[in-house]
Formats: C-alpha cells, structure tokens, sequence
C-alpha cells in the first residue's frame, strides 16, 4: 500500500491532531542565510543543539534521502491549553 497525503491526514486526525500539512523537501536558499546569520548572532543562546548538523537543518535531504515531501502535524488543543499558562 501507498502512503498518501491522505492516509497521513485520516490517521493524525485519528490521534487527535488538528492540523496536518505537507511541504516540498526541497533546499530553501533564503532561509539557510536567515538560519546562518542567526546562529552566527548568538541568537539560539543556550540551545546548542541548534548549532549540531547545520547542514542537515538546512537540507532536510541530507536527512531523509528519498523524501519528497515533508509533513507537519500540530495539535491545536496543546497551543491552546498551554498559552493559558
């Protein structure tokens, strides 16, 4: 069987996610440099993990060799209830 699209979205919504979406896996030119520049500024501060395999975070490729789509799922319930902190 197939994964699709859909399938990925029945079954996050199965589990309770609110939001699914899909995006191409493809290198983006812009947001490498913002991501650079931004380590470079010390922004990440005390999350070091940030600044392990860059090259990886920039190419999500390098990660998953034949992926061409990357998924996101998000659980709206989580955002909401833990804003009310």
């Amino acid at each position: 069987m197939k994964l699709s699209n859909k399938i990925v979205i029945e079954k996050a919504k199965e589990l309770g996610f609110d939001l699914v979406g899909f995006a191409s896996a493809e290198l983006l030119q812009d947001e490498t440099e913002r991501l650079k520049e931004w380590l470079a500024l010390g922004y990440h501060a005390s999350m070091e993990y940030m600044n392990r395999n860059v090259e990886k975070r920039l190419d999500v490729k390098k990660c998953f060799t034949k992926c061409l789509q990357c998924n996101l799922s998000c659980n709206e319930l989580l955002y909401r209830s833990s804003s009310h902190i």
